[in-house]
């Protein structure tokens, strides 16, 4: 049972609900990587604010632009979100801290997974550059370590494992 179904809400509710974070899934999984650009008016879609560190001056970023724009499939999410926890808030259920722990939990996993989409653009576009600007004497020698061996740790017997 999905924490939206364990809410007291009527049916309608619940389905607008789970629409929006299908929908948010959907586009995550397809779109969002086609919006991201170096400098964007949406603030969801902009890699140098996205990327920047307000706490470190060494890694933040000024954007010559505002952010004023904001995207309407981006904003699906933290609307769900936030009737999600509306709905947690005024409920009568026993269990309302873990129900408020869930949601927290997978807010933050959520815009995690957002994050790693973007770090991924940025990194691909990295990699571009660098082999654009390979000139005829140079290499590029990339290592995959996760790729490389960690597939192996898996398949090794248990017995192997702890000795």
């Amino acid at each position: 049972m999905s924490l939206v179904d364990r809410l007291e809400e009527p049916e309608d509710w619940k389905n607008d609900i789970k629409n929006r974070l299908s929908n948010t899934k959907i586009y995550l999984k397809t779109d969002y990587k086609l919006h991201i650009q170096r400098e964007d008016e949406c603030a969801y879609h902009c890699q140098q604010y996205a990327l920047s560190d307000p706490k470190t001056p060494a890694f933040r970023h000024v954007c010559t632009h505002k952010h004023l724009k904001s995207c309407d499939r981006c904003d699906l999410f933290t609307t769900a979100i936030d009737k999600i926890l509306e709905a947690v808030n005024s409920c009568q259920l026993t269990d309302k801290k873990v129900l408020l722990q869930d949601v927290q939990c997978s807010e933050r996993q959520i815009s995690e997974w957002k994050s790693h989409i973007l770090r991924t653009v940025n990194q691909d576009e990295a990699h571009h550059d660098v082999f654009q600007n390979l000139k005829e004497n140079q290499l590029l020698i990339v290592v995959d370590w996760a790729m490389k061996f960690l597939p192996h740790l898996f398949r090794e017997k248990m017995s192997d494992w702890f000795g």
